[in-house]
């Protein structure tokens, strides 16, 4: 086997890392990025140091094989667990056994430190997920009200939630506290593989056997938004240290890059040659950490740096580039896009004034307004069908009942059908490129976090509470720091 190494700025490999002959299943970078630990099926961890592109060290001591690796914040601490059924803590820099938890009854598939180092959390093929209190090895609080196994697990970057994903089809939070339950996630029509909270905790991504990654908010429980496209099981997920992308790895061979504020996929790595059973960003985002079963590890970063647009002289960009950015902001592109919002997130004190000209808070349809878009969808005019379609989506669920009135009363045929589809998009959420454009803004507003991009915010937040525009600056609000 083989670990591949690619500079960011280039996508050149410019290392390999040789002497794997064993599979993989779990890797993980240290806080620092320098060190990147895997697991593997020959019982060992291997403690490669990504800068120099070699094999720092062995940790040999599992009865099996390892499942899950997880690095302590601070202390050159590792964790492992696996097929022995043990966890076990590691001083990486000397290769030292400091710990051995046991008292799980199956494999041992995931592991996680919580951000202060003070607990572990196991998740097992026995069904249950546990905590662990790291000094002294002892067992907190025992999670099972999972009905199969337990595939993944998280802490919360403010270390007040635990997540447990499981092959039952459920993610579940808890309370590391208290030991109580918080919320119940479900929405999956498969085993849910994967999980990995956002780093401001305010989304949870969960992927797995239906081919879907699903982003939910986490105070309230609920799926924002669905990201199809792979065509296998979801096995790991990664977000970006910004919280942009979410990077996944798949039975189908390929690793994506999602839009965490759309749902869309931003890119793709080339396809390997075997399934991808883990992916990890960097803790700088400069690289990604991909394990396929066709023998090799890849580090790359899929990002590319924004173009800004063309200056005029009065040190402004010009009208037409902001027209265009505007436009490109709707690409069906994904790349595209992310790139425009990047761009117009640079320059704060153009983007905010441009965007309040064209975002205003969506106000509550009368039922006369949803009717006339009902009957321009009838129309044989093709913009204008376009139009309307767009702007029943704009107002999302306001515009349900007042459109569910009009089929009712028509007779089979066309006009209906068009209705219908449209009604099948909104209980759908499935946005309009126009619709699309303006949640990307909402996007670079969040990432500017100035007061006027607030008070921005606001004012579309104000909008009425069931259109998509409303609930996504609502959302954006609350992760505004």
């Amino acid at each position: 086997m083989t670990i591949q190494l690619f500079d960011v700025a280039t996508g050149r490999e410019f290392n390999q890392l040789p002497g794997y002959h064993s599979r993989v299943h779990s890797i993980a970078f240290g806080p620092d990025g320098r060190f990147l630990a895997s697991g593997s099926e020959d019982n060992r961890i291997f403690l490669w140091d990504v800068v120099a592109g070699q094999v720092v060290r062995h940790l040999t001591g599992h009865e099996g094989g390892v499942f899950a690796v997880a690095f302590a914040p601070e202390d050159q601490v590792l964790a492992s667990g696996g097929e022995d059924r043990t966890i076990r803590l590691w001083d990486y820099t000397s290769g030292r056994e400091l710990l051995r938890y046991t008292g799980h009854t199956a494999w041992i598939t995931s592991l996680a430190f919580s951000p202060d180092q003070e607990y572990v959390v196991s998740g097992s093929q026995d069904t249950t997920a546990r905590l662990w209190e790291t000094v002294s090895g002892t067992e907190l609080h025992r999670w099972q009200s999972h009905r199969s196994s337990v595939e993944a697990v998280a802490f919360s970057t403010d270390g007040k939630r635990v997540a447990s994903a499981s092959w039952d089809k459920t993610v579940r939070l808890w309370d590391p506290k208290t030991g109580g339950p918080l919320q119940k996630y479900i929405g999956h029509s498969g085993g849910v593989k994967a999980v990995a909270f956002s780093p401001d905790g305010t989304l949870l991504a969960s992927g797995g056997g239906d081919y879907g990654i699903r982003l939910w908010d986490v105070k309230s429980g609920k799926c924002l938004r669905t990201c199809w496209g792979h065509e296998g099981v979801v096995f790991s997920l990664s977000f970006s240290p910004d919280g942009e992308l979410v990077a996944s790895g798949s039975e189908d061979r390929t690793v994506r890059f999602w839009d965490a504020n759309t749902g869309r996929e931003a890119r793709r790595l080339p396809d390997n040659h075997g399934l991808v059973s883990a992916v990890a960003f960097s803790p700088d985002g400069k690289r990604l950490a991909v394990v396929n079963t066709g023998g090799s590890t890849l580090l790359a970063r899929p990002v590319a740096i924004p173009a800004r647009p063309t200056i005029g002289p009065a040190g402004a960009p010009l009208a037409a580039d902001l027209e265009k950015l505007w436009t490109d902001l709707a690409s069906d592109d994904a790349r595209t896009a992310y790139t425009v919002t990047r761009t117009l997130a640079a320059m704060p004190e153009v983007a905010v004034p441009f965007l309040s000209k064209r975002l205003k808070p969506v106000p509550p349809p009368d039922e006369a307004h949803v009717m006339r878009l009902a009957a321009a969808l009838q129309a044989d005019d093709a913009r204008l069908r376009d139009g309307a379609t767009g702007e029943l989506l704009r107002l999302g669920a306001l515009a349900e009942p007042g459109l569910t009135k009009v089929i009712e009363a028509l007779p089979p045929g066309d006009a209906r059908r068009r209705l219908e589809q449209v009604l099948t998009q909104l209980r759908g959420n499935v946005a309009s490129p126009a619709v699309l454009r303006e949640l990307r803004a909402i996007g670079v507003l969040l990432k500017i976090k100035t007061p006027e991009a607030r008070k921005m915010l606001e004012q579309l937040a104000a909008g009425a509470p069931e259109a998509l525009l409303t609930q996504e600056a609502k959302g954006a609000l609350k992760r505004f720091v």
